[in-house]
Formats: C-alpha cells, sequence, structure tokens
C-alpha cells in the first residue's frame, strides 16, 4: 500500500465521524420513548465509527478516483476500452 494514501481522512473530520457515531450509538439509551426504528441507530454508527478509527473511507476514495477519472477524460484522455480499435 501506498504510505500517501494510508489516510484519506483528516483529523478535524475523523473527530466529526467519532462524534456522530457516538451520537448515534447514545440516542437510544436517552430517549423515554418506545424505541422502534430507533434501535437501527447504533448499526448506521458502524461506518462512520470505523471510518474514523481507520482513517480511510473507501467511499470517499472512489468518489475521488472517478471525479479523477472524469476530469482526466475531459481532458481528452481516454481509460478502458472506449476509443480503441
Amino acid at each position: 500500500m501506498n504510505p500517501s494514501t494510508a489516510q484519506n481522512i483528516n483529523t478535524a473530520e475523523r473527530i466529526v465521524r467519532l462524534a456522530f457515531s457516538f451520537t448515534l450509538v447514545i440516542v437510544p439509551f436517552i430517549v423515554d420513548t418506545p424505541l422502534g426504528d430507533l434501535a437501527l441507530l447504533p448499526l448506521l454508527a458502524i461506518y462512520p465509527g470505523l471510518t474514523a478509527a481507520l482513517g480511510w473511507d473507501p467511499l470517499l476514495a472512489a468518489a475521488t478516483t472517478l471525479r479523477r477519472r472524469g476530469h482526466d477524460s475531459a481532458a481528452g484522455n481516454r481509460h478502458g476500452l472506449a476509443g480503441r480499435a
């Protein structure tokens, strides 16, 4: 793995994701009403919690790669099988 791409989330974003994940886990424990769909919030906390802990967001990496490829294609660079004879 390339060391420069080991993390794609900065420290501030990691803190925000960790706080968001913590909030999603805590909310079902502090409400006084029947949980219903609120019981699913801790499951939703898994993704932001893991990306905060690892410093790597695969969806962000995929979006960045697609965005870069789009700019390359607009510049006239060909990718894949398109344009091959």
